[in-house]
């Protein structure tokens, strides 16, 4: 009798044994079915939400046994920027292009004039500046005038310091006096263009102080998009958390948010803290663990 009391016994705590390890599997199946919900749902609130013009946001999610699902969360703004801001970021490196070609088929123009050798590349006019915009293309086409003036000068004098050689008394005072007289036109010309070249310096520092000023006005924009994209993302799963049932109470809701290629801010939560949120109510960054990573 007590033989067949400790079969019976242990056949039952086998039975529970198998029992409490069936109720603590999780079923993967419902638990996907329950991510590409949530899925769903994060996209659709980006669809319909009118604060965040334009945004958009790829999302992933997976489960992690034991620990929880882990939730990846791209705005994708490096490609998006701002829909206001696109062209005037791309016309700021595209727009110089015609500009430097035409410079450099001018140089190359007079290159090859300067050497007897007569081209014509036809080059274009610059499109007109906008008012007020200090003329770039004036001062280069000055400074290359008075490069071809100096070049001149230079072979001049060289031309005349080989006839000082075979000169008489008479004839060397007049190539003095001229070689003189070009020495100083030619310091002239190199006071004009050093003159020039302090202007074209302080002109490409004020573009750089512009420019600086745009990036830092874009980046504020940016910053100030990913926090929307943030604040919509976190509200979504605070009101629609509920989705997640199939996942295990003990287990936690983890949001990885990629902040454009810097370090991506990380939201933990758990299961409780979601379960009653009301984004109207509830800030639901006071119950996360948080940290940037």
């Amino acid at each position: 009798m007590k033989l067949n009391h400790f079969l019976t016994a242990t056949a039952f705590a086998a039975a529970l044994g198998v029992t409490a390890h069936s109720v603590a599997e999780p079923n993967y199946g419902r638990i996907k079915k329950d991510i590409n919900v949530m899925i769903g749902i994060v996209k659709s609130a980006f669809e319909n939400d009118s604060p965040c013009d334009s945004c958009r946001v790829n999302i992933s999610g997976h489960y992690l046994a034991d620990q929880g699902v882990v939730f990846n969360v791209d705005p994708g703004t490096r490609y998006l920027h701002y829909a206001s801001d696109v062209s005037a970021f791309v016309v700021d490196g595209i727009a110089d292009i015609p500009d430097m070609v035409t410079g450099i088929l001018s140089e190359v123009e007079s290159e090859l004039r300067h050497n007897d050798i007569d081209v014509d590349f036809h080059v274009p006019p610059p499109a007109p500046e906008p008012p007020g915009h200090w003329g770039a293309w004036e001062v280069r086409e000055e400074m290359r005038d008075l490069r071809r003036q100096q070049r001149s000068l230079e072979r001049e004098l060289r031309e005349i310091e080989i006839e000082a050689i075979h000169a008489d008394d008479e004839e060397l005072e007049v190539i003095r006096e001229r070689e003189e007289e070009l020495a100083r036109d030619i310091h002239e010309l190199a006071q004009a263009q050093e003159e020039i070249n302090e202007k074209m310096k302080a002109y490409a520092n004020k573009q750089k102080l512009e420019e600086e000023a745009r990036r830092a006005e874009r980046d504020a924009q940016k910053a100030e998009r990913l926090g929307k994209i943030e604040d919509l993302v976190l509200s979504t799963f605070c009101d629609y958390s509920s989705t997640m049932r199939s996942v295990p109470g003990d287990e936690k809701i983890s949001i990885i948010i990629n902040r454009d290629g810097k370090e991506s801010n990380i939201f933990v939560f758990d299961q409780s803290d979601l379960e009653e949120c009301d984004s109207s109510k509830t800030d639901i960054r006071k119950s996360a663990l948080t940290y940037a990573f």
